[in-house]
């Protein structure tokens, strides 16, 4: 049973707290909750324990890393050069579901990246591309695209994308108002992000 909540309870909590003594009843290492038939825990031979390698061992590779295990392929994909298109009439079908085009509820979509033809449900990913693409915004691409380029795009927002390029005001008058003057009436909502960021960058100026 929990212990009951009262003033002795609570300020011997606190005091164990402050104090680095903790008095909750140590749990066996080799005793797993009921809850779970999961243990993170292993033990060898000799009887020691030790915490499985899957615990700390991280779920993807380094990016851009010389010792990395994928480095070669996303090396590949950071200096691909901009495809040339498809023209329209090459396909009547989308080439990842095989869907036929409509006029209205199933038109053509050419990924960025690949310069193939999809349809509307296979392109919902939108990337940053890399640099030779000379597109700092992100862009449509396909699903097999978008499980290439999504790994790298906290390389890609850091280095090319319009979010780290810093505007530079240096001219202070009428003709570029927009720059350090806020008006109250925003009419968009980009309008209203582009005032948020103008006010903190000028408190942080």
């Amino acid at each position: 049973m929990p212990p009951e909540v009262n003033l002795k309870n609570v300020l011997s909590g606190i005091f164990s707290i402050l104090t680095g003594q903790n008095k909750a009843p140590r749990i066996d290492v080799n005793q797993q909750l009921p809850s779970s038939n999961v243990s993170f825990l292993g033990s060898g031979k000799n009887g020691d324990v030790f915490l499985d390698s899957s615990v700390y061992t991280p779920s993807a590779p380094p990016l851009c890393l010389p010792n990395g295990a994928e480095y070669s392929s996303y090396k590949e994909v950071l200096e691909a050069e901009p495809p040339e298109w498809l023209p329209d009439s090459s396909t009547t079908v989308c080439m990842q579901c095989s869907a036929p085009f409509t006029a209205l509820t199933r038109g053509r979509h050419h990924c960025r990246f690949c310069g193939g033809i999809f349809c509307r449900i296979c392109t919902k990913g939108r990337c940053l591309l890399p640099v030779k693409f000379r597109e700092r915004n992100p862009q449509r691409v396909c699903d097999s695209c978008y499980d290439r380029l999504d790994p790298l795009q906290g390389v890609l927002i850091n280095t090319i994308s319009n979010s780290v390029q810093a505007a530079k005001h240096d001219v202070m008058d009428w003709t570029c108002a927009r720059g350090w003057l806020n008006l109250p009436i925003g009419v968009s909502m980009e309008h209203e992000i582009y005032k948020a960021s103008n006010t903190l960058r000028n408190y942080c100026q």
